[in-house]
C-alpha cells in the first residue's frame, strides 16, 4: 500500500499516525491523501510546531480544500496521542 509523501516539518508525525491508522488494518487512503494535503498547507504556511494548529488553521485549510470536509474530519486534537508520544508540545486546544 503506498503511504503519502510528507514533506513539512510535522512529516514524522504524520507518517507515524498513518501507519497507526494502517496497521489497525484499515486503508486509511483518502484520509492520508487529506494529511497529506494538510501537510503541504502547513509547509507553505511555514508552520513548525503543533502549537501552531488551532481551530483557525483548520478552518482556513478546510475552506482552501472543500473536498477534505466530505472525507475527513481534521481535528488537531486527533493527532495528539503522537505528539505527546514524540515529546512535543501537544494542542492547546481540544
Amino acid at each position: 500500500m503506498n503511504s503519502p509523501i510528507f514533506l513539512s516539518s510535522m512529516a514524522p508525525f504524520l507518517n507515524q499516525f498513518v501507519q497507526y491508522k494502517r496497521a489497525l488494518n484499515r486503508k486509511y487512503c483518502a484520509d492520508a491523501e487529506v494529511l497529506r494535503l494538510f501537510d503541504r498547507y502547513i509547509q507553505s504556511r511555514q508552520i513548525t510546531g503543533w502549537s501552531e494548529i488551532n481551530s483557525l488553521v483548520i478552518d482556513d485549510f478546510s475552506e482552501i480544500s472543500p473536498a477534505t470536509r466530505e472525507c475527513a474530519q481534521l481535528q488537531p486534537s486527533s493527532l495528539e496521542p503522537f505528539i505527546v508520544s514524540s515529546n512535543s508540545p501537544s494542542c492547546s486546544n481540544g
